[in-house]
């Protein structure tokens, strides 16, 4: 499966452009955002548990498209996303 769309890439990852504003300038809500304060073991778990919540996700995903083939979405600032295989 692809998943098309405008992107940022840093540090290795991919990071939507709708995200590149906040990376910029910071998120206005860090300090009171509990995953700023995570320690490395939490940032590792957290990372873990992202990492087979995006597995299950992309399973579903697969399985709608085989449903209802690719699927389109459109954020804020007109930037489009595609998901076909």
């Amino acid at each position: 499966m692809k998943l098309r769309g405008p992107s940022l890439h840093a540090a290795g990852m991919t990071i939507p452009l709708a995200m590149k504003d906040l990376r910029l300038s910071g998120c206005p809500v860090a300090q009171t955002n509990p995953y700023s304060q995570m320690t490395a073991e939490q940032r590792l778990r957290f990372a873990l548990w992202l990492q087979e919540a995006e597995k299950q996700n992309m399973k579903v995903l697969k399985d709608l498209m085989v449903e209802r083939g690719p699927i389109r979405y459109r954020d804020g600032n007109e930037g489009e996303y595609l998901a076909d295989d």
